[in-house]
């Protein structure tokens, strides 16, 4: 006797990854509107401040911003530059807690990336009716100046391409969680 009712499929993890990726990357560009660093509105990408490839700080709004592709492809071989304007902007105890949150291991369960694709998807459809709400409820603080593009962006990085360039560092290492013992012998 055949069976009358099929199973269900389940979606393939890695299937779920992309479309996790897709609807977070799309609320980022929308969110931003413009690239953080350069101000430009074409050619619009999901620029991580640590690697994406780290899933802990994969789907973090306070470690994903609209960049322009030349941004962005200047970030691949530069990261000191976009790091910068990350310390410029919320400050170095930020940039450290991202570091020490991109170096926790994650790992993502079917359910939380079914989650995550329904949060974005509703955050997008939320962000068309109410932006500044969204934007508000986002990122805390969230860089206004930048966003709005007004010139105070520009001073900004304009100073954090003049420390990087006279080789001011800010962070020991950003690939490694800070230990308390940087500055020690």
């Amino acid at each position: 006797m055949a069976k009358t009712s099929k199973r269900q499929r389940k979606t393939p993890l890695p299937i779920l990854f992309k479309r996790a990726e897709s609807q977070f990357n799309a609320f980022i560009r929308e969110l931003d509107q413009r690239c953080v660093l350069c101000g430009s509105t074409t050619e619009l990408t999901a620029g991580h401040v640590l690697t994406a490839a780290f899933k802990s700080t994969k789907y973090d709004e306070m470690n994903t911003f609209g960049q322009c592709r030349g941004c962005n492809l200047k970030h691949e071989h530069h990261p000191e530059l976009y790091h910068q304007w990350y310390i410029n902007t919320f400050g170095l105890e930020a940039f450290d807690a991202l570091v020490q949150k991109h170096w926790t291991i994650t790992k993502y369960t079917r359910a939380e990336l079914e989650g995550i694709i329904a949060k974005y998807a509703d955050l997008r459809k939320q962000l068309k009716s109410a932006p500044d709400r969204v934007r508000a409820a986002c990122r805390t603080p969230f860089p206004s100046a930048i966003h709005r593009g007004d010139k105070a962006g520009a001073g900004k990085r304009r100073t954090a391409r003049r420390n990087v360039q006279a080789g001011v560092n800010t962070h020991s290492d950003p690939k490694r969680p800070p230990t308390g013992m940087e500055g020690h012998p």
